[in-house]
């Protein structure tokens, strides 16, 4: 299986408290999906994040995936 390149590559600034929202350095927000939020509260600032359009007909349509690793999530962007 071929693995897709992110089509943008953001910095982490921070987590919610509650874990359902990401801003990245630059300033977009990420609204997190329910059952990714557990997995969000253990990322940290500045860590690196690719972003990927993977399932564009889902209230959920990007992944957020950590550079370097297997580990992502699927959220929606905040106008």
């Amino acid at each position: 299986m071929q693995e897709i390149e992110p089509e943008e590559l953001y910095s982490l600034s921070g987590v919610s408290d509650d874990g359902t929202t990401l801003e990245m350095l630059h300033g977009s927000r990420w609204d997190i999906s329910p059952g990714d939020i557990t997995t969000v509260c253990t990322w940290i600032p500045t860590t690196a994040i690719g972003v990927t359009c993977a399932a564009p007909d889902s209230l959920y349509p990007y992944k957020l995936q950590v550079i370097g690793t297997d580990i992502f999530v699927m959220a929606m962007r905040e106008c």
